[in-house]
């Protein structure tokens, strides 16, 4: 039996090999992704120290501290009084970026403090970000207590740093004379915490907002535009913003730009 080529549905086989073309389109894409970013420090000089006996309360309700570490270079000068601890703030969004910023900042001989959070599910947001500040508040004190700090080459000053979290989430650790600055990444911004930030008028903001020019492909960042929009003066509040023009919020291509800023953030704030 011979098979009649002008009786097949060409239209029908167009469309399936269409499909499996964007399938392996999208698988390549993604392999791409998934494999530019490196799931384990590169940089021999770096030591990651599990902190798995840090006696710190965490039962607070809808919080949970899933894991604290801390990374420092091996080969650096000892313990310097100028050099500030960085603790970066993260849960399992964007922790790629964070852990190309975590190998960054070690190289150049800074100690990082990974705090990797947990949130419970169905709780009120207000309350969410009131237990993520306290939690945060209580891993800082514990670390930089003069008996924890064996693991630490650097004094008892702390920089903050976090990825779009609300950049008022932090608002009490602005006053600590040991808070060197909280460097909001791409933070969230919304009326709450807009109305948080004009409360600060009468008070120096140790706060440095960076942001992505982009959002997604061609769309603008609608936080930046909230922001900007409602404090064109933003300096006259302490508060520093830098932003990245052709960057999304990803920051995919832009992760070595975006360290070189905090790099700078930390330099300046070191010297004086």
């Amino acid at each position: 039996m011979s098979l009649n080529v002008f009786k097949l549905d060409w239209l029908q086989i167009d469309a399936v090999i269409i499909i499996l073309l964007l399938l392996l389109l999208f698988s390549v894409k993604a392999y791409k992704q998934i494999s530019r970013w490196r799931f384990s420090l590169s940089n021999e000089s770096l030591k990651r120290i599990p902190l798995k006996n840090l006696k710190i309360d965490t039962n607070i309700s809808g919080m949970v501290l899933r894991k604290c570490s801390v990374v420092k270079n091996n080969i650096a000068n000892d313990k310097d009084s100028s050099r500030f601890v960085v603790f970066l703030v993260m849960r399992n969004f964007k922790r790629r970026l964070f852990r190309i910023l975590t190998e960054g900042l070690g190289s150049y001989g800074i100690d990082i403090v990974n705090i990797n959070l947990k949130f419970k599910f169905g709780i009120n947001k207000e309350l969410l970000e009131q237990n993520k500040e306290e939690t945060v508040k209580k891993v800082i004190s514990k670390i930089l207590n003069p008996s924890e700090q064996e693991n630490l080459r650097s004094s008892s000053k702390y920089i903050v740093m976090h990825y779009s979290d609300s950049p008022m989430l932090y608002k009490s650790l602005l006053f600590d004379e040991l808070n060197g600055r909280i460097i909001s990444i791409n933070p969230k911004i919304n009326k709450v915490n807009l109305n948080k930030v004009s409360s600060l008028v009468d008070h120096e903001v140790k706060l440095h907002l960076i942001f992505s020019r982009k959002s997604y492909l061609i769309l603008n960042n609608n936080n930046l535009k909230k922001f900007l929009k409602q404090f064109p003066h933003y300096n006259k509040l302490g508060i520093e913003l830098t932003m990245i023009e052709k960057s999304g919020k990803s920051y995919k291509y832009y992760e070595t730009i975006l360290l070189g800023i905090i790099l700078n953030i930390i330099e300046i704030k070191s010297k004086k």
